[in-house]
């Protein structure tokens, strides 16, 4: 049995190896959802004459908190005694108007689905954008009582584009680009996007700018991805922050400085971005930037779990776990995890795969943690693999065999390298077992890598 010391340790240790394999990048492009845990609204100016006026908004979407830019309404200002008489006269965008309205739980008249649907069907039927653009959102989410259909949410989108508005069109380009409701065809989602973006619509600054990125759907430049960041950031939105920090910390586009990356991760971790806020708290740990601060690494850390992004409910759990920045609290570093670990994570499988196994903030249960680190294999994440080589080398829940030890050992020492992560407790396991092997049963193993890494999707 492991003591409590040994525990802290082992946990700080994977928190620091976490820390060095971080995601480099976060799509923007999400599904809307009627749950709103953070409402920041901010009307970014336009630019020109040329752009819209945004309703930049937070939600989340199956845990994962995600930016709606939504243009307002064209009618949003005009009294309602005068919507309902337009809309009686037939006008497609007073019909659109008072069903956004009926649909609202905040402004009057009072609330009525059925009867918002019904004229938000009206209104689409004669060719009103909003209501095209409206209700592909709920074909595309399967919300509001709609049976989840991405073809009819793309051929709404696509109407609605053809008119111009501005939400479609990105929404168009975001189908192309990942194949929703659509055939994917990337270079058509560039001209969409590049429409959109054209108009200063957020989301389509940030997909355009990560596809000038990566080179998806047009030639690489990094160049030209950083100027859509930045014109992303002036909008006083995080993601573009994130991005650009990014894209100074590894040097993508123009000269690496750590300086200014860390400048625009605590601008967009101000903006309220999760994922900025996760990145400002592995600078606090690291040190490299500024000067290692755990309290304020537990802080940031703090704040973007609560915002649900999942890497920083991992690392959170973790220094609740350690007592790193905060009194050591291993219930509550349970919680966060299995949070992380509920979204599908997979550093949070393989932690939370860990803490079944060592029994920290929960019972002792190896068959938990066996489950839980298959999970998080499956996915490609170091700590569950090397969990699963633990499970086999002390024979718990599944029949003791070196074999399958030493190759998931291997295989951990192996990621661990790519990632630039520290490698000696997987490299320590590997050495104990080796010692009990005899060469062909090494050679075995070896061999047993390769079906291993394709099992659990791995080159």
């Amino acid at each position: 049995m492991k003591t409590t010391s040994t525990k802290v340790t082992f946990f700080f240790l994977l928190l620091l190896l976490l820390c060095g394999g971080c995601d480099s990048e976060d799509s923007s492009t999400g599904q809307a959802s009627a749950s709103t845990t953070q409402n920041k609204t901010q009307q970014a100016a336009a630019q020109n004459n040329k752009k819209a006026t945004y309703n930049i908004q937070y939600k989340m979407v199956n845990g994962t908190r995600v930016l709606l830019g939504d243009v307002d309404p064209p009618l949003i200002h005009v009294a309602l005694d005068e919507i309902k008489q337009r809309a009686d006269a037939g006008e497609p965008a007073a019909i659109f108007e008072l069903g956004r309205r009926y649909s609202s739980a905040t402004e009057p008249p009072a609330q009525d689905i059925p009867r918002a649907i019904g004229l938000l069907k009206q209104a689409a039927e004669r060719g009103d954008p909003d209501a095209q653009s409206e209700l592909g959102g709920f074909y595309e989410l399967g919300t509001m009582g709609f049976r989840q259909d991405s073809v009819k949410a793309f051929e709404l989108f696509e109407k609605a584009a053809k008119q111009g508005h501005v939400n479609s069109l990105y929404d168009v380009g975001g189908s192309y680009k990942f194949g929703r409701g659509v055939k994917k065809d990337e270079k058509k989602s560039i001209i969409y996007l590049t429409k959109a973006a054209e108009q200063g619509h957020p989301l389509a600054l940030d997909q355009l700018g990560d596809s000038y990125r990566w080179g998806i759907g047009v030639k690489e430049d990094k160049a030209k991805a950083f100027e859509l960041f930045k014109e992303l950031s002036d909008m006083g939105v995080g993601e573009g922050d994130f991005q650009l920090g990014t894209m100074y910390d590894m040097g993508e586009g123009v000269p690496v400085d750590k300086k200014k990356a860390f400048e625009y991760y605590k601008r967009g971790a101000e903006r309220g971005y999760p994922k900025a806020q996760t990145f400002l708290a592995i600078e606090y740990i690291l040190g490299e930037s500024v000067p290692q601060n755990m309290s304020k690494a537990f802080e940031w850390y703090k704040k973007a779990a609560e915002g649900g992004e999942p890497q920083a409910q991992n690392n959170l759990g973790l220094m609740y776990i350690a007592g790193d920045g905060a009194p050591q609290n291993v219930r509550e570093g349970f919680k966060w995890i299995k949070k992380a670990a509920d979204q599908n994570y997979p550093s949070g499988l393989g932690s939370l795969s860990t803490c079944y196994l060592l029994g920290d903030g929960v019972a002792f249960d190896p068959q938990t943690a066996y489950e839980y680190a298959v999970k998080g294999a499956s996915l490609g994440d170091s700590k569950a693999i090397f969990n699963i080589g633990q499970l086999y080398e002390h024979g718990t829940v599944v029949r003791q065999d070196n074999l399958q030890a030493y190759a998931h050992y291997l295989i951990t020492i192996g990621l661990k390298k790519s990632e630039g992560l520290n490698t000696s407790m997987a490299t320590d396991s590997l050495s104990t077992v080796k010692s009990r092997m005899t060469p062909n049963q090494i050679q075995q193993a070896e061999d047993l890598v390769s079906e291993l890494k394709r099992k659990y999707g791995l080159r």
